[in-house]
């Protein structure tokens, strides 16, 4: 799963329509500071940018 793909899932989750998660995108992109890694899998991310982006720890 990539970031981008994160930031949906966990929108979804957190009851947001597609449409406003796409409208909000690049607030939250700039509030994680992934911008330059949105569409690399988040098993890559380190730990620090998993939990500025708020995603489940990748599996071991």
């Amino acid at each position: 799963m990539t970031g981008r793909e994160n930031i949906y899932m966990n929108g979804t989750i957190m009851g947001m329509r597609r449409w406003e998660i796409t409208r909000k995108l690049d607030e939250i992109v700039e509030f994680a500071g992934v911008a330059k890694y949105l569409d690399t899998p988040t098993k890559r991310y380190s730990s620090g940018m998993t939990v500025r982006l708020a995603s489940p720890s990748p599996p071991i």
